[in-house]
């Protein structure tokens, strides 16, 4: 009797890279992970109508709150540079050294500016972030956040409104502490002062808007503010990855709402890999 043929392995389908628990591997691969879930913002709002209509809502209260930011800040940039640069001496190389310097400081502080606009102008564009951030659940998970009537609606839009503004004022406290730390450094040495804005302030305003970014779809799902805080410390790589893809995004306040959309979506993984426990899990 011929034995019959032994049966072919079955195909493993490789898993999308949308599927894929974002938290594995070390340091750098959930950098990267975290760097790339940036792109499914403007994926979603490509594929589904609602989701790009609630973008140019969003996008339209965003700029209004972003322009009045940098207005106001637009009254204090002369006075910052000019209290860290160093003084203009009679030798060549000491005016290129203090040229190079203060233009440095322009930029630094107009970055920050530009990141820290996302503070404000996020938790107070909450009402419809948090419809916008429902709209993705939806699409991605197929599972909508728990239906709630109109005045619950307001109470819980107003709720992370105040949450948004509470992690805004972190954030703006943090960037002022490390604005004084590296004025200091840069009283002491002036390069070394601009190297550590360059470092630090970055980091500290990624993980701040990587938090924003997620905490509409965690606040529609009813999550703690302590359990926000605690997702930011548990996968800090992905979301420091996440936010610093996301800061250049935050140069355009038009895309903007783009962050919202791709940190969502970022939620909706985590929870499917066990990362995020929602209130009502069983």
């Amino acid at each position: 009797m011929t034995p019959s043929a032994p049966r072919a392995p079955p195909k493993l389908h490789a898993v999308p890279d949308t599927d894929r628990d974002p938290a594995t591997g070390n340091v750098g691969h959930q950098l990267w992970t975290g760097a790339t879930a940036m792109l499914a913002g403007p994926r979603l709002a490509l594929q589904h109508r609602d989701i790009a209509l609630g973008c140019a809502a969003a996008a339209a209260m965003y700029v209004l709150i972003w322009c009045a930011v940098l207005f106001a800040a637009s009254r204090y940039d002369q006075a910052f540079v000019l209290w860290l640069a160093p003084h203009d001496g009679p030798a060549w190389y000491e005016h290129a050294l203090a040229v190079a310097v203060k233009g440095s400081l322009y930029g630094l502080f107009w970055l920050a500016v530009v990141v820290a606009a996302a503070p404000v102008a996020l938790p107070l564009c909450a009402p419809v972030l948090a419809v916008l951030a429902g709209r993705v659940e939806q699409r991605v998970a197929n599972t909508p956040p728990p239906t709630m009537g109109w005045r619950l609606q307001a109470i819980e839009a107003l709720r992370g409104a105040v949450r948004g503004l509470m992690v805004g004022a972190v954030l703006l406290a943090g960037n002022a502490i490390i604005w004084t730390l590296c004025s200091v450094l840069g009283l002491l040495f002036a390069p070394l002062g601009v190297v550590a804005s360059a470092v630090l302030a970055p980091a500290w305003n990624a993980l701040g808007l990587a938090a924003l970014a997620t905490s509409y779809a965690l606040e529609n799902r009813r999550c703690r503010l302590a359990d926000q805080l605690a997702l930011l410390q548990r996968r800090r790589a992905v979301l420091l990855g996440f936010g610093l893809a996301a800061q250049l995004v935050a140069w355009m306040p038009l895309l903007m709402p783009l962050v919202v959309v791709a940190g969502s979506a970022l939620v909706v993984r985590l929870h499917r890999h066990g990362h995020v426990r929602y209130p009502d899990d069983k």
